[in-house]
């Protein structure tokens, strides 16, 4: 069964920073969840760029047995209950066709593209509203 892991941002980022290697540099001033299972880190979601009404979240997992429904509640409720944010924003490269499906499972809506963000791609951005977001 995953369990969550709070107050150790640094190595929660460090995990999600690791599978993400090509697309984040640094994400500045940030918050961390992540999910374990035998103590192990199997899941990271890093919020930053926490602008009052919205934040961006960075999702990283090594498996896809972590995003269960108290998990999920629990990723959510921090940007909108803690945080008191009426949006979330993701995005993620436009090949990566796996991460936009997990997106919109998670509640997201695709809102737009922006062109060459990468060096090598598009990035396809996501946006959640707080009232759509089924988990919580």
């Amino acid at each position: 069964m995953p369990e969550l892991l709070y107050h150790h941002d640094s190595k929660v980022v460090d995990f999600v920073r690791q599978i993400l290697a090509d697309d984040i540099d640094d994400f500045g001033e940030c918050r961390a969840i992540g999910v374990t299972h035998n103590g192990k880190i199997i899941a990271g979601v890093v919020y930053n760029h926490f602008y009052g009404r919205d934040i961006q979240a960075s999702i990283a997992s090594t498996t896809r047995k972590w995003a269960n429904k108290a998990v999920l509640k629990a990723i959510f409720q921090y940007p909108y209950t803690q945080l008191a944010c009426s949006r979330i924003t993701a995005q993620t490269r436009g090949r990566n066709v796996q991460a936009q499906i997990f997106l919109r499972k998670l509640g997201f809506r695709q809102e737009g593209v922006m062109r060459q963000w990468y060096a090598d791609d598009d990035a396809i951005l996501f946006g959640q509203i707080k009232s759509e977001c089924p988990w919580i």
